[in-house]
């Protein structure tokens, strides 16, 4: 069978190189330049110069155009792949200033992807990184968008370094940093139970059953069973919609269906923060007052969560840490030529402001500026 018209302009391109016609660092043609002197078009030459990045010889950099590699050997810094579910929130936001500031004290440049648009794009978007010249990448996207485990499987089998940011996919031999999600949880449900609570609602993000999240929900059930709270006492409520729809008003549905089920209960945890802020305007539209008649509770400190009325009662994350943390595990694992790393784990701290207070009926609460497990 007759090779594609990319594969040998591919293979003339890899010969031109090999050839040292193009040395290291130099850039290729533009895709007009190479689409007029080798006859095809441009998305022709597009599909090569992909083949090419996806094989480690060249590296394209968007609004610059197609560099050659430097040789094995060579001390320049690689180009770290960024695989995002979206550009929105704030610990996102931390997350990445975390990975820009360790990628920039080690040389390095960063490509991003967007892998927000829905089922299976997150494999869209890691080619896209590896087509731009990434030698590994950082996935810190949503379970909404990931494709099959075996998928990872194959890229890691290809020498392709991973780490995920914030999430741990179950099955995969793959490098993490994430939070002691579970620590954390149990914190918070203890501080809630010390507190007198016996009857709780838990308000989950829209990116659940996420590793983190997960971990939250069942570290949560595990510290109320252990502190004398039977199970039924704990009502779990997720948030529906699409990932981009405005989550208010999604966020009042869920909590107007708790609110349904037997009543309000004495205390309300959520997943993150901002899921936390909406719940709280919600339950004042319901006319219930946070702590006096419900206490509610977050996750993350992101960085208005003490200058809402009340302040929130939260467990903190060190998102900056993580994604800097994240970033140095992708790069030694990218000179160290090795695809899997370890998972870390980093520490978490219970902060107690004044969104909690104790149940009905209870005459005393632990005051508790902050813990760590």
């Amino acid at each position: 069978m007759r090779e594609p018209v990319h594969r040998r302009l591919e293979g003339a391109l890899r010969r031109e190189i090999g050839s040292g016609g193009l040395g290291p660092g130099s850039a290729l043609p533009s895709e007009v330049e190479l689409a007029r002197r080798y006859g095809v078009s441009r998305a022709t030459v597009r599909q090569a110069l992909g083949g090419l990045a996806e094989g480690g010889l060249v590296r394209r950099v968007p609004g610059r155009g197609t560099f050659v590699r430097p040789a094995t050997g060579s001390a320049a810094a690689p180009v770290i792949g960024l695989v995002v579910a979206g550009l929105h929130g704030l610990f996102l936001a931390q997350i990445l200033d975390g990975v820009r500031r360790a990628a920039g004290q080690a040389g390095a440049a960063i490509t991003l992807a967007s892998a927000d648009r829905g089922p299976g794009h997150e494999e869209a978007a890691l080619r896209e990184v590896r087509a731009h010249g990434a030698a590994g990448a950082l996935i810190v996207s949503s379970p909404a968008s990931a494709p099959p485990p075996a998928l990872y499987g194959e890229v890691l089998a290809q020498g392709f370094p991973l780490v995920f940011v914030d999430r741990s996919p179950p099955g995969i031999d793959a490098a993490s940093v994430t939070s002691n999600n579970a620590a954390g949880a149990r914190l918070l449900a203890l501080h809630l139970a010390r507190l007198g609570h016996r009857s709780f609602g838990y308000i989950l993000s829209r990116d659940y059953p996420v590793s983190s999240a997960a971990e939250r929900l069942q570290a949560t059930r595990e510290a109320l069973q252990a502190a004398g709270v039977p199970p039924a006492a704990l009502r779990a409520v997720p948030v529906r919609g699409a990932e981009g729809d405005p989550a208010r008003p999604h966020v009042e549905q869920a909590v107007a269906l708790l609110l349904g089920a037997g009543g309000p209960p004495s205390a309300i945890l959520c997943t993150n923060d901002e899921l936390a802020m909406d719940v709280l305007f919600a339950l004042r539209r319901h006319g219930l007052r946070v702590p006096d008649q419900v206490s509610l509770a977050g996750f993350d400190d992101v960085p208005y969560a003490e200058l809402v009325h009340p302040p929130l009662t939260t467990v903190r994350q060190f998102p900056t840490e993580m994604g800097a943390r994240a970033a140095a595990l992708l790069l030694a694992l990218i000179r160290e030529r090795r695809a899997s790393g370890p998972r870390l784990l980093l520490p978490v701290e219970l902060l107690v402001r004044s969104s909690t207070a104790p149940a009905a009926g209870h005459p005393n609460g632990v005051a508790t500026d902050a813990a760590r497990p």
